[in-house]
Formats: C-alpha cells, structure tokens, sequence
C-alpha cells in the first residue's frame, strides 16, 4: 500500500522520527531500526503493519483490517506505478484499473476500520494522495 521512501520507513523493525529526538545515527534518512527512540520504537507501544499487496479485490480491505486487529491510525497510501500513456490515449481500462487499485479501496479501508474507532470514540484515518496519475 506504500511506494519509494514510505516503503522503506515501514519494513518490519523501522521507524520514521525525528532523528535528534532518539539518538538515530543517520539523521539524513531519519529511517532506522533502533530502540532507543523513546517516542517511535515498538517498546513504547506503537506497531507499524505495512502491507503491500494491492486492495483490489472487495474484501482485501476488511481482510487487512480485520488481521491487524485495534487500528488506532489508518494510513492509506495507495500507489501504482506512475502511467507514462500521454494524458489524451488513456484507455478506459487503464483508467479503471487506477480507480481500481487507488480509490475503490478507501471506502472499503474506512467501512472496515470505522467501527472500532466509533465504539472506542477514538481513531485517525489519514489518506496520502499524488498526482503521478495524472502525468502523461
């Protein structure tokens, strides 16, 4: 559900944080795998399940969410490889498909979550979105 850097912040054992906070090593990435982040390591309470299979058929969504469990803060970062078809040859089915795998999972994605944030009355969904679609 990631692409590029948010790939790489999200691989099991890392973390994105502000670096001078926990002691990273490499504050050019502010990526790493320590425990020494006090506000962003699994010690204090925080686990990042990042999935990267795509949400296309309708019950990926619930499926997802249902194994991840209490899903205090839904980040939905779809992706796809940027099209390079030029913006007036785009086909019906190359328009589907980006629907199909970059706006047709979100609703899904928010039925699934909802209902735990409701009856906790807690709960964030956060939607990253990028006009790389669009290019061509």
């Amino acid at each position: 559900m990631t692409d590029g850097v948010n790939q790489a912040a999200m691989r099991a054992g890392e973390h994105r944080c502000d670096w001078t906070a926990c002691g990273a090593t490499d504050p050019s990435a502010g990526i790493h795998g320590s425990d020494r982040c006090a506000r962003c390591s699994p010690s204090a309470g925080r686990t990042v399940i990042a999935d990267e299979r795509p949400l296309t058929h309708p019950e990926a969504a619930g499926a997802l969410v249902a194994g991840a469990g209490r899903v205090d803060v839904l980040l939905a970062n779809l992706a796809i490889p940027a099209p390079n078809t030029p913006a007036d040859q785009v086909t019906d089915e190359e328009w589907r498909a980006a629907f199909a795998h970059l706006v047709d999972p979100l609703p899904r994605l928010a039925r699934a979550v909802l209902p735990q944030m409701i009856e906790r009355r807690a709960g964030k969904i956060l939607v990253m979105g990028s006009a790389s679609a669009l290019r061509g």
